[in-house]
């Protein structure tokens, strides 16, 4: 009967059997019985990431009669995304259903939306979130839910709350997933305060928290470095009458002290856990480190480590990563290359994170000799962030020169330079009074079809002009203002046109910085980065005060004069010559008309 063969396969699917599966698909049913679609879908099921199985059954399934619907391509397509091709389950849902005349329903769109969501792909979870209403097909939980994960991992935090709300909208109840999925996205987002609120929320509509749960909120205070609401939220926990802290919970608590530098609170926790029967693993032991990492501690991150590695028997990748770190924090950075050749040593190989690590470490104490050879000793598996990290070593040397041949060497191992990359680079020569390259790499940013960031485009500005280069800066201003313009943009064009002598156009860039607020707020920005972390972007972050109410009077007269001082005081210096100048062409008038007064009165 196809119902027995459908268990029997499935049965052999959960013990990893899929051939044995397979075989049971040639045999021959007892009449009048034949092949259904469920027990196709029992046999590509068993599959797990076997992609190209997957499609030899769908194409055995297409020859029999009556024995292919929707379910069978809905199995093909988590297949594949469990291989990770989203791009071949997007075919699937659309002309591979279109040429076999199926239909998609729910579990085709959310099986499509769940691959790129994995993928990164947030854009085009919410395209098909929008394809399913135009095909009458109406999302359920599980698409919101998706979709919420999607852009919570795409750091689109308002996008997952307006998911929130469209799940009341059409009538739906969110589920606890929904409501991890919204405070894991504004955790990564380190908006704390509304990950709080929707914890409440949560509770105010008779659901029960999760720990799951518990553990988002915790890690989203840790990320704003919020480490006492963290312990607040674990205390939390213990007052629960139905669960007790686990292991994610305590290592998200240790994790938030360590952020916030409170590594006392992070061996108290430590101990707590103990007490509690759990077993510290890796990850604590990691995150111990890190925290004493970040107090300057790097001593104690040591001896912590040489302790977690006697407990667990052998070298911790996670713990030597954060020790090393720790020691480069701390300009220690022999002792972080020790650390990182004992796992050599010990033949247990490094993964990328820890050599980037190692190399940052170099960077941080101006031994870009040291970080060029860890780089080289790193190919094939270096990364882009390696790179970035190597060339921006060889900016205070003055090694230019080793910054573009990494550039070069980039593309010759077939990686591709971000905005990073190129200030990277541009840096260097612009240290090295190269400003001419540092304009072609600006130029080359732009060919490739990237969108210079503000600090690419003042640093080459501020070469241009230590070059004396001021109309090579004028005609940088050209892309700048097709594009992104900020304060400090503005800055160094004021300084590049008082070079130049020219008030009208400087006056012009001032008043230009004064309203673009709005203009800054793009769309694909990090409004949560714009305070002090990377190119600080004061307008943004005063304008996203302002807009939210939590902008007081004295920090508002800071933020004005943080923007336009710089500016403000060159062009008072614009107008003081310029006022020099025309006192003086006044009286050199004044005394030619006395001449000529006392050439008459002589006549």
């Amino acid at each position: 009967h196809p119902e027995d063969v459908r268990i029997a396969m499935q049965s052999l699917g959960d013990v990893g059997l899929w051939q044995e599966a397979l075989s049971l698909l040639g045999r021959r049913l007892s009449e009048p019985h034949r092949a259904t679609p469920r027990m196709y879908s029992a046999a590509i099921a068993t599959l797990r990431s076997r992609w190209r199985k997957a499609l030899e059954v769908l194409e055995a399934a297409s020859a029999e009669w009556d024995a292919l619907d929707t379910g069978v391509v809905n199995s093909v397509m988590s297949v594949c995304v469990r291989a990770g091709l989203w791009e071949l389950a997007l075919w699937l849902l659309g002309a591979g259903l279109e040429k076999r005349e199926l239909v998609p329903d729910e579990i085709s769109f959310n099986t499509a939306m769940s691959g790129c969501a994995d993928a990164g792909k947030w854009q085009m979870v919410l395209e098909l979130l929008e394809d399913m209403c135009c095909k009458s097909v109406s999302p359920n939980v599980i698409s919101f839910n998706t979709a919420m994960w999607a852009c919570g991992k795409g750091d689109r935090w308002e996008l997952s709350l307006l998911l929130l709300r469209e799940v009341w909208l059409n009538g739906l109840h969110p589920s606890m997933v929904t409501y991890n999925a919204a405070i894991s996205a504004c955790g990564r987002g380190k908006q704390w305060q509304r990950a709080l609120d929707l914890l409440e929320d949560s509770k105010a509509n008779l659901m029960d928290p999760s720990m799951p749960t518990y553990v988002a909120a915790i890690n989203a205070c840790g990320r704003a470095e919020q480490w006492q609401h963290s312990l607040c939220l674990l205390a939390d926990i213990n007052g629960h009458r139905k669960m007790w802290p686990d292991m994610a919970a305590y290592n998200a608590a240790i994790s938030a002290c360590a952020r916030g530098k409170a590594w006392r609170w992070s061996l108290h926790l430590l101990q707590e856990m103990k007490l509690d029967g759990h077993e510290p693993d890796a990850v604590t032991y990691g995150t111990m480190v890190s925290a004493f990492g970040k107090s300057q501690q790097w001593e104690r991150a040591l001896v912590e480590l040489a302790g977690a590695e006697d407990r667990q028997r052998g070298l911790s990748m996670v713990g030597r990563g954060a020790a090393i770190d720790a020691c480069g924090k701390c300009q220690e950075w022999e002792m972080a290359l020790h650390l990182f050749w004992e796992m050599e040593e010990a033949r247990q190989s490094p993964d990328i994170i820890v050599w980037n690590t190692a190399m940052t470490a170099c960077e941080r104490s101006q031994r870009w000799e040291e970080a060029l050879c860890l780089l080289q000793q790193a190919l094939p598996r270096a990364d882009v962030t390696g790179f970035n990290t190597v060339m921006s070593a060889c900016e205070r040397p003055g090694q230019w020169q080793w910054a573009l041949e990494l550039f070069r060497q980039m593309r010759q191992h077939k990686l591709a330079p971000d905005a990073v990359s190129y200030t990277a680079a541009a840096s260097s020569c612009r240290s090295a009074g190269e400003w001419q390259r540092a304009l072609q790499l600006l130029s080359d940013a732009l060919d490739a079809g990237l969108r210079p960031d503000v600090a690419l485009g003042s640093l080459v500005l501020s070469a241009c002009q230590q070059s004396g280069q001021w109309r090579a800066a004028l005609k940088l201003l050209g892309f700048s203002s097709s594009s992104r313009t900020s304060a400090v943009t503005c800055g160094d064009a004021v300084a590049a046109l008082e070079q130049g002598r020219c008030a009208t156009e400087a006056l012009d860039w001032l008043w230009r910085a004064q309203r673009c607020g709005r203009d800054l707020l793009w769309p694909d920005d990090r409004l949560a980065a714009a305070g002090s972390e990377g190119p600080i972007h004061a307008v943004m972050l005063h304008e996203l005060l302002d807009e939210h109410d939590r902008l007081p009077a004295a920090m508002d007269a800071a933020f004005g004069r943080r923007l336009l001082a710089p500016g403000s005081a060159q062009l008072r210096r614009l107008t003081e010559a310029r006022a020099g100048e025309q006192e003086m062409e006044f009286q050199g008038r004044r005394h030619g008309a006395r001449r000529y007064e006392h050439m008459l009165g002589d006549e």
